[in-house]
């Protein structure tokens, strides 16, 4: 028996130690595990600034060469487009071709193209040359709610994030996303956490007098800068361990400019995000970071520079790239979260079914008789924008929207026609 148990102890002793490495190598894993789950939460806050904010696409370009992980983003006004538009799972390359390709002079243009007009419309246009109209309604005059009609930009949106119809909650996004606008009646701050990502967008990017509020949830919603246009705490009261903050500055015009009510009230607008601003930096950190792009003294409406400024937010990241070492992450868990995030980003639906929501007086066949969307068929994007061009080419309408409504693999799609608040008659 004896001789017999030592021939067995070798195979004893082997077997034994395969047991602890075995064991010292599922440690190593868990432990990676752990650290990864354990990894800080990581919000980036993008503020306003017009066509300063373009910077902020330059910054997350930075970010993401140096694989810092994002698990939310918060923006207000342009800040709130890119980071809007970066949580919805388009690339980074996708959203410059956005804002480097989209004719904005024209979408700011408060006239429809001829070719989406009616042919009563066209009519008017060839008999009165002057385009800012005086509504009537109910016997009484009504004034532009705003310098500019916000269809095109809501036209624009819409079909940019057609890929998001039919998401509820922003927190179902590639990314966690939030923006912060501001109730007219009220005055209250109100962030938007779920509903139509382009509406909420737009409601952000809405300064008063320039675009009209925008209608969600029954509450008439501008732009929430003025009231906190760095929303730290937003960031903050979700959870985040770290913020990433984006600090351009308020555009201040010089007294030479004040020379119109439109600047004063526009001068106002950049009082109140400068207070507010301090305010909302006060919170910060030592584990926040600060990103300051040198976007320089070009005016906030000036689209004329949107490269250079990109390339500024660029370099604003590399001067803190020494502050970011403990929030980065190695090439395969970056890949792994990027990869996740590709998988959540939805695909065009096969629309089964059209529902049309009218808040006019506008009969229903004539809207319907618009629309080229056939049955069972994939959603045609750009004809769809078509479509809703020449819709609102009525004239009668203050914004045209759809959502996708999930069937299933499926979806119907939901159009739904607001009456212009300035009335039709002019």
């Amino acid at each position: 028996m004896m001789v017999r148990l030592a021939a067995w102890l070798p195979l004893f002793w082997a077997l034994l130690q395969s047991c602890t490495v075995f064991a010292n190598e599922a440690t190593d894993v868990s432990s990676a595990s752990s650290n990864e789950s354990r990894r800080p939460s990581v919000a980036v806050v993008l503020g306003g600034g017009g066509a300063h904010a373009v910077a902020h696409l330059g910054m997350l370009q930075e970010l993401q060469r140096q694989k810092v992980p994002i698990d939310l983003i918060v923006g207000t006004g342009l800040g709130g487009v890119i980071g809007g538009l970066y949580a919805s799972g388009m690339t980074l390359a996708e959203i410059q071709d956005f804002l480097f390709e989209t004719d904005w002079p024209d979408i700011f243009d408060p006239d429809t193209r001829r070719e989406d007009l009616s042919f009563r419309r066209k009519r008017d246009d060839d008999d009165f040359l002057i385009k800012y109209r005086v509504g009537i309604k109910d016997g009484h005059a009504q004034l532009p709610t705003a310098l500019v009609p916000n269809g095109k930009l809501a036209r624009l949106l819409q079909s940019t994030l057609a890929h998001t119809k039919g998401v509820k909650s922003f927190d179902q996004l590639p990314i966690p996303f939030r923006t912060v606008t501001m109730d007219l009646l009220s005055g209250e701050e109100v962030v938007l956490d779920s509903g139509s990502l382009d509406r909420a967008i737009l409601a952000t990017l809405t300064s008063p007098g320039t675009l009209p509020p925008v209608e969600i949830d029954d509450r008439l919603l501008i732009t929430g800068s003025l009231l906190n246009n760095i929303p730290i705490d937003v960031a903050r009261e979700w959870g985040a361990d770290v913020v990433i903050v984006a600090d351009l500055g308020p555009y201040i015009r010089p007294a030479e400019d004040l020379n119109s009510v439109f600047a004063i009230v526009d001068q106002v607008s950049h009082l109140l995000q400068r207070h507010n601003s301090v305010a909302s930096l006060s919170m910060l950190r030592d584990t926040d970071i600060v990103i300051r792009p040198a976007v320089g003294p070009a005016k906030e409406t000036d689209f004329s520079s949107l490269e250079q400024r990109s390339v500024q937010g660029s370099r604003a990241v590399l001067a803190v790239a020494d502050r970011l070492a403990m929030i980065r992450l190695n090439e395969s868990q970056y890949e792994k979260i990027s990869a996740d995030r590709r998988l959540k980003r939805s695909t065009v639906p096969v629309i089964t079914a059209i529902e049309l929501s009218n808040d006019s007086e506008v009969d229903d066949a004539l809207i319907l008789a618009q629309l080229s969307q056939p049955l069972n068929a994939r959603l045609d994007k750009e004809q769809l924008e078509a479509d809703m061009r020449k819709i609102y080419g009525i004239g009668a309408f203050n914004s045209v929207d759809f959502n996708l409504r999930p069937e299933g693999e499926d979806a119907v799609l939901e159009l739904h026609t607001v009456e212009n608040r300035t009335g039709n008659r002019f």
